[in-house]
């Protein structure tokens, strides 16, 4: 009993040591910005391996499949650059201009009710959400700056997606001779458990994403909103972080449609509203369904501890991690106990 109780915390310090190790290796730029690579990589391989392995039953050969795919992935990623982005960057670059006029309309509008004036939490609220606001337009342009500058750097990601695709069999038998015959059956259908659910979680939410960015431009386009591309991309990929997404996705198009009128916020809310039950009680229940089945304390503790590690990449990949952890785990408790 001491001996296994021994070898349960050499494990996890381990663990421990591991997990501080990596903390402190994505603090290096380098490590940071390949990470960053490999991870884009990997949603991409997953998005497109669906239609991959469909090719591939169809009796296309791997390569032609794989290279066909990428470079529809790349003329992709050249339409987006060259149509989507100068427009994006026109909406960012104007809504800083307005940003002082929208917030000056908002204080202006709550400072009327009476409870609220003089209120110093109210007035500290209002700081931080300027301050807050400013710093996210600011990052915006910083972040689209930054791959502009590591637009070589990002280049690469068709290259890792293409062997990815190729040779994920064999990077798989390769990594299998670090353990011994008698586990690499076991290890095998654990890695594979693992691809399947992630490969139907990311592909899910990957869908859900892109639904709620069209659905949120639908909506703003034609409430007349202000910068409804910037708000419908934001809103898009906030939205794959759970609990926490669709609300602060919301936010900015809410704030900028209250600026134009009252009216128009409200209708705004109302829709995005209407939307967000839509997918929240039909839609991601039928796509998603229970596949990552953890406990929202558990995802919320997640999202947490990513964010603080990788940021807004940290929080993207938190739950992915949550779920290989939760798998294996169950995975090894069912085969080994």
């Amino acid at each position: 009993m001491k001996k296994i109780n021994k070898n349960r915390l050499v494990k996890v310090l381990i663990i421990i040591l591991v997990l501080i190790v990596v903390y402190f290796l994505l603090k290096v730029t380098f490590i940071h910005t390949l990470l960053k690579v490999i991870i884009y990589s990997l949603l991409f391989t997953y998005a497109l391996k669906p239609i991959y392995q469909y090719m591939i039953k169809r009796g296309a050969k791997k390569q032609i499949s794989a290279l066909v795919l990428v470079l529809l992935l790349f003329m992709l990623g050249i339409v987006w650059m060259v149509v989507l982005v100068p427009q994006f960057i026109s909406e960012v670059v104007s809504l800083k201009s307005n940003f002082y006029k929208v917030f000056e309309y908002i204080n202006n509008l709550l400072s009327n009710i009476k409870f609220l004036q003089n209120n110093y939490l109210f007035n500290n609220i209002i700081k931080k959400l300027f301050s807050f606001g400013r710093k996210f337009i600011e990052d915006i342009i910083f972040y689209i700056m930054a791959i502009g500058q590591n637009i070589a750097t990002y280049l690469i990601i068709p290259v890792f997606v293409y062997y990815f695709l190729v040779d994920s069999e064999l990077f798989l038998e390769k990594g299998l001779y670090f353990v011994s015959c008698n586990k690499r059956r076991i290890i095998r259908r654990v890695i594979n458990h693992i691809d399947c659910i992630l490969s139907k979680y990311i592909l899910s939410q990957i869908f859900l994403s892109i639904l709620t960015g069209i659905l949120t431009y639908i909506i703003l386009y034609f409430l007349k909103v202000k910068s409804p591309l910037m708000l419908a991309i934001f809103n898009g990929v906030i939205n794959i972080i759970p609990f926490f997404g669709p609300v602060i996705g919301a936010i900015p198009s809410i704030i900028i449609a209250c600026a134009t009128s009252l009216k128009q916020g409200l209708w705004v809310t109302f829709w995005i509203v209407i939307m967000q039950q839509i997918e929240g009680n039909f839609l991601s229940p039928k796509i998603v369904g229970d596949l990552v089945n953890i406990h929202p304390v558990l995802v919320i503790f997640l999202l947490i501890i990513g964010g603080e590690i990788g940021g807004f990449i940290g929080m993207l990949v938190a739950i992915p991690i949550g779920v290989i952890v939760k798998v294996i785990f169950e995975d090894i408790n069912y085969y080994f106990y």
